[in-house]
């Protein structure tokens, strides 16, 4: 009996498909979103890790690629520069290519400064004499310390025989080194005493992010 029931149902049920009383319908498409789901969710993923990422530097001129990457994954907060040059000795190249990437750092520090200094004599009666003398006094002395806070990271040689050295120089230090010689410098012009460079300093160090590092080479 039940098998004569379950007959007469198909039957039936094909009795109507053909009546056209009943359709019978394909499954519905996945949506576009469905459809790349894993996929979506994996650029998801890979765009959060893009974002995560630190934020690429601003250099000027062709440097390798080791180079990129070794300044991109430097602290954001932190100053650096890139020294290279051609040189027969490695002994040579140790010497000299170091100080050419400090070169730029120093350069970096007394561009802020050089910032501070104005944002500080647009509120202050000090005469722009001291306010030179006190740049070339901070200058001076900043130079004298070369920076030794600076780590050299990331030597390598290209084929052409180019050696390639990053130095980075986090916030810290650059705020002891700033202090240090803004110090000395105004030990040379008491009129600047009134000026605070590690108040002003955090502001430049925003700045600072969006300028370009510069390669220091022979000149």
């Amino acid at each position: 009996m039940r098998k004569m029931t379950l007959l007469g149902a198909i039957a039936l049920a094909a009795l109507l498909v053909l009546a056209g009383c009943v359709t019978i319908s394909s499954p519905p498409e996945p949506k576009p979103q469905e459809q790349q789901g894993p996929a979506a969710s994996g650029a998801q993923q890979q765009s959060g890790q893009a974002s995560a990422a630190p934020a690429e530097r601003n250099i000027r001129g062709t440097v390798p690629q080791f180079i990129i990457d070794a300044v991109n994954n430097t602290p954001e907060d932190a100053l650096v520069g890139i020294g290279t040059g051609n040189f027969r000795l490695e002994s040579d190249a140790l010497k000299y290519v170091p100080l050419r990437a400090r070169s730029e750092i120093l350069r970096q520090v007394e561009s802020m400064m050089r910032d501070m200094l104005r944002d500080y004599s647009s509120t202050s009666e000090v005469d722009p004499d001291a306010t030179l003398a006190f740049q070339e006094g901070f200058t001076r002395s900043l130079a004298e310390g070369k920076l030794k806070s600076a780590q050299v990271t990331n030597m390598n040689k290209t084929q052409n025989g180019s050696y390639w050295i990053v130095a980075v120089m986090p916030k810290g230090d650059v705020k002891e080194a700033v202090n240090h010689a803004a110090a000395a410098a105004k030990q040379k012009v008491p009129k600047m005493a009134s000026f605070d460079a590690e108040a002003r300093m955090d502001e430049e160090f925003e700045k600072q992010k969006q300028r370009e590092i510069q390669v220091r080479d022979t000149d």
